[in-house]
């Protein structure tokens, strides 16, 4: 036991190493993908918990961000992401700022746009979207040494990123940034079709001299077969199969056997930890129903599941859901819905529940997840996002409802982004 957890440490150890790579290198996807695969592998990767909330932070994903750091300070106790949670008072107003700067760029209003970005970017909050806003308005504005500027962070922070790469190729064309060519790469291309012109001078004469004699052996085999075939087909004519007895007798129909309680499996998958088995038969068994040298088994094997289970499942589901698979991310959290209810996770995990099924437009259970959601005593920062939700569903349907969401966004979250224009209307509606 004491080496699988130190092979689970040493694995977490090396994906969070090479997530740290990645991002250092500006190759943004891949550190998040690298910092998921050390999350999945176990949560208390602080780590990489705090790291994919950063890079979150940097693509303007604020909910995620926080949702990450929560769970990392939460989980884990952990002090820095206790302080990033705590500087992030300011930030929806500047995501606010930023989609204000948004229309008036559209309405070519760049020095007005210019103010609002400047106050986002003192927060690396957002910093992909607003270096790049910033870019576009530094060109239109002609001041292309500070557009450069912008282009070189998001860059920085992400090397691939398509329209940072544009602007860059602008520049170019202005001749801001002198072209730069790859001569690694020109020689590297000039000697592989050096390679392939020789390889090919070679091999060409001889697959036409084995392909020629290729074609002859299958017609040779092709004749001996077709002869072959005749001879037994000559053979069943002459002499036809009698029927079988054992095809015409009817099968006897077998008693249902019952429905053994698997207690070795049951208790191997407790010693290994194997969640995704014990679930299996957890949900496939009634405790009443067992005999009573299955049931200390059972029991056990259900606290085990809502003290260590609930972790996993979430992980593998967040994951899923990260990457819009809503259906797959689903499955794993309605397992949850089951083990966690006394689980520090479980608001989490009925609010992600109504995320997904919206999100695959099944909006009659998303409304039954969004209310169950604001019922619950103690909920985890989504309140003014499920009350948003909630006004856009019925805004169309029932107006009296949107307006009760409204209100109460209005009332109760003032600084919200969601305390919006939308809502506003929604309100002023009669």
């Amino acid at each position: 036991m004491e080496r699988k957890i130190g092979d689970r440490m040493d694995k977490n150890a090396k994906y969070y190493k090479k997530a740290l790579e990645k991002y250092h290198n500006g190759d943004l996807e891949k550190a998040i993908i690298f910092c998921e695969k050390g999350i999945s592998s176990s949560l208390k990767n602080f780590a990489a918990l705090n790291l994919k909330g950063l890079l979150m932070y940097f693509k303007g994903n604020l909910s995620e961000a926080k949702a990450l750091w929560k769970l990392n300070k939460d989980y884990n106790k952990d002090e820095v992401a206790k302080k990033y949670l705590e500087s992030l008072k300011d930030d929806k107003k500047r995501l606010a700022l930023y989609e204000r700067s948004d229309s008036l760029i559209k309405e070519m209003k760049f020095k007005e746009a210019l103010d609002l970005l400047i106050e986002c970017k003192k927060s690396d909050f957002n910093l992909i979207a607003v270096q790049n806003a910033l870019t576009k308005v530094y060109i239109h504005l002609g001041q292309y040494e500070e557009a450069k500027i912008c282009i070189d962070k998001v860059l920085e922070v992400d090397r691939n990123n398509k329209e940072a790469k544009e602007n860059r190729k602008l520049l170019v064309d202005y001749r801001v940034i002198e072209k730069q060519y790859n001569y690694k790469k020109m020689a590297f291309t000039v000697s592989s079709v050096l390679l392939v012109a020789v390889t090919l001078s070679i091999l060409i004469p001889r697959l036409r001299t084995a392909k020629s004699n290729k074609a002859n052996n299958n017609y040779a085999s092709s004749i001996k077969g077709n002869e072959k075939k005749n001879q037994e087909n000559k053979k069943q004519e002459e002499n036809p199969p009698k029927e079988s007895k054992a095809e015409v007798k009817e099968e006897v129909p077998k008693d249902i056997e019952e429905k053994l309680f698997p207690s070795d499996k049951l208790n191997s998958a407790l010693e290994n930890k194997e969640f995704d088995t014990l679930y299996s038969i957890l949900t496939d068994y009634s405790l009443e129903d067992l005999r009573e040298e299955d049931k200390l088994s059972y029991k056990m094997a259900k606290e085990l599941m809502e003290d260590e289970a609930v972790e996993y499942f979430y992980t593998i589901a967040r994951d899923f859901h990260t990457k819009d698979q809503y259906k797959a991310a689903l499955e794993e959290y309605r397992k949850l819905e089951l083990l966690a209810e006394e689980h520090y996770l479980y608001e989490s995990v009925i609010y992600m529940l109504a995320d997904c099924y919206k999100s695959i437009n099944e909006m009659d259970k998303a409304i039954d997840y969004y209310e169950k959601y604001l019922s619950l005593e103690e909920k985890t920062g989504y309140e003014d996002t499920v009350l948003y939700e909630m006004v856009l569903i019925y805004k169309d349907i029932d107006k009296n409802k949107a307006k009760a969401f409204a209100k109460e966004i209005r009332d109760r979250f003032k600084d919200s982004i969601y305390n919006n224009s939308v809502v506003e209307e929604i309100l002023n509606t009669k």
